[in-house]
C-alpha cells in the first residue's frame, strides 16, 4: 500500500493538469476601450473605429485564427461603439433642430 504524505503547509496542493490560459487580443481590449470611451466622452471618434475593431475580432474568431475566450470582449466592445455612436447620432440631431427652432425664432422676431 503506498503512503502519500500531504505536501508542506503553504504549499499548493496540486489539483490536476494545468491548463494554460491564453492570452486576450490586444484588439479586443481596444474595441472595449474605445467602445467604453463612445459612451462617456468621444461619441464618432470612438465608437466608429470600436464597431470596426470588435467586428473584424468577432470575424477572426469564427475563422478560427484567434481564440474563442475573446469573443466576449470584442462583442461587448462592439455594442458599446454601436451604442455610443447611436447617443452620439441621436444628440447631434436634437442640437441641429435647436439650432434650426433658434434661427426660425429669431427671423421670427425681427418680423414683429
Amino acid at each position: 500500500m503506498e503512503s502519500t504524505t500531504p505536501p508542506p503547509i503553504g504549499q499548493p496542493v496540486p489539483t490536476g493538469p494545468v491548463i494554460p490560459s491564453q492570452p486576450t487580443s490586444t484588439k479586443s481590449i481596444m474595441a472595449l476601450i474605445l467602445g467604453i470611451l463612445s459612451l462617456l466622452c468621444c461619441g464618432f471618434f470612438s465608437g466608429i473605429p470600436a464597431i470596426i475593431l470588435g467586428k473584424s475580432e468577432i470575424n477572426l474568431i469564427d475563422e478560427g485564427k484567434i481564440t474563442e475566450n475573446n469573443r466576449t470582449i470584442a462583442k461587448v466592445g462592439l455594442i458599446l461603439g454601436i451604442v455610443g455612436t447611436a447617443f452620439s447620432a441621436l444628440f447631434f440631431l436634437i442640437y441641429i433642430v435647436f439650432i434650426a427652432l433658434g434661427l426660425s425664432a429669431g427671423m421670427m422676431q425681427n418680423r414683429f
